[in-house]
């Protein structure tokens, strides 16, 4: 099983799984999707597997561990250039009338993680004091909903201060959601959370600039409160916080 998983990686996933045959796409048709695990997939996979057997060997199961015979590619990390200032400044501007700026500023100038972000409630956040109670993240589940999970690390549950551009944002943000409340009536979803869809529900990912804000809010919200569920499947957040101060 280990060198069937390390062989993975230049493997198309559709021809190892058979998943182009009934489909009859992909290189059932000759147009291979190249859709292969990437280094840390496979290095992750191995690292399961290896756990599995020395449990086995432990438990006298089995009489060695083959998957230390297996070499693994060390992963290479993944490198992406933050905004500058300016170019953060230049974005802010532009998304200043966005129902969503507050988590756009919020983003920018915490580079706080995006399930941190979409999990913040109003009670963790302390506009009078200017800090935020950084408590749980947010994440989509594999079924499509979404499901409040602990932060990260232990390490990563922590309050942090909150600068004074983003406790005015953020005020302006908590006067629009009441308006959009009361413009929702009983069509309102109270999840409590900072940011939502104009009815309430939570946000399933983070825009990737502020034109696809109103796709967030209808497309890809959640038609429903977030709730604890199984499944989840973390994304990682596609913003970073700006290179230098703004």
């Amino acid at each position: 099983m280990c060198d069937r998983a390390v062989n993975f990686s230049p493997t198309c996933q559709c021809c190892t799984q058979g998943l182009d045959a009934e489909r009859k796409r992909c290189c059932a048709v000759g147009e291979c999707c190249q859709k292969r695990l990437s280094a840390l997939t496979v290095t992750y996979v191995h690292s399961v597997l290896k756990s599995a057997l020395e449990h086995a060997v432990r438990e006298d199961e089995l009489p060695r561990i083959v998957a230390r015979n297996v070499k693994t590619t060390a992963p290479r990390p993944r490198r992406f250039r933050p905004l500058t200032g300016t170019e953060a400044r230049q974005f802010l501007d532009a998304a200043h009338a966005d129902r969503l700026h507050a988590l756009y500023e919020l983003a920018l100038r915490t580079g706080l993680r995006k399930g941190e972000l979409l999990g913040l409630h109003w009670e963790d956040l302390d506009l009078n004091g200017g800090t935020a109670s950084i408590r749980r993240s947010l994440q989509r589940t594999r079924t499509g909903g979404l499901t409040h999970l602990p932060t990260k690390t232990r390490a990563s549950e922590r309050g942090i201060a909150l600068p004074t551009e983003c406790l005015h944002s953020l005020k302006e943000h908590k006067e629009r959601q009441r308006k959009e409340r009361e413009e929702a009536g009983s069509g309102w979803q109270d999840s409590g959370l900072a940011f939502t869809t104009p009815t309430g529900g939570g946000l399933s990912t983070l825009p990737t600039s502020p034109a696809d804000s109103a796709a967030s809010s209808t497309e890809l919200g959640c038609g429903a409160s977030a709730s604890t569920t199984s499944g989840t499947r973390p994304q990682r957040c596609s913003w970073s916080r700006a290179s230098t101060s703004l």
